[in-house]
């Protein structure tokens, strides 16, 4: 009898492993799973591969959605929002407030930058970005944020797989 339930426990482990899920983003991408299900079921062909390394972009007519896995486990899911306006920033954090509460706001500007049509600015020229955190708990966290090189984009991060992947890159130098 625990030969049959050491056997059970072997099969079914992976399995559980496989579905931990952080948070369930756009009810379809899980933080924190496999990403081969989903390719599987999005059938995207917009598939990029580097070593641990695996992102997929689904297209949309307002923007992308990027789903970056290291290690086959989803760590970021990423939505670009186009067309890029202070008024859709301002909405998306407002929306996010409303849900998570007070963000913190990790944002930079040059020292000259006194109002909000200097933060646009110097967002489009390069020179600063607007970027808000939420913190939702250990595992996972939100990251609303605006700057010249990705543009307006919403990120849903998974802690420690992102930690483990950081920490991967940095022992490559």
């Amino acid at each position: 009898m625990k030969s049959l339930v050491l056997l059970f426990l072997l099969i079914i482990s992976p399995l559980v492993i496989a579905e931990e899920c952080y948070k369930k983003v756009l009810n379809q991408f899980c933080l924190g799973g496999d990403i081969i299900p989903m390719i599987q079921k999005t059938r995207s062909e917009y598939i990029q591969q580097e070593n641990n390394y695996l992102g997929v972009i689904v297209p949309k007519t307002s923007g992308n959605t990027y789903v970056m896995a290291y290690n086959k486990l989803i760590y970021k899911v990423l939505l670009t929002f186009r067309p890029e306006t202070n008024t859709k920033f301002k909405e998306l954090r407002n929306l996010l407030e409303s849900k998570y509460g007070i963000a913190q706001d990790l944002s930079y500007y040059p020292k000259r930058v006194k109002n909000e049509a200097g933060r646009f600015g110097a967002i489009r020229r390069g020179e600063g970005e607007a970027r808000w955190m939420w913190s939702i708990n250990t595992d996972w966290r939100i990251e609303l944020f605006w700057n010249r090189t990705t543009g307006l984009a919403l990120a849903y991060i998974a802690n420690s797989i992102d930690k483990s992947q950081k920490e991967d890159k940095l022992s490559g130098l």
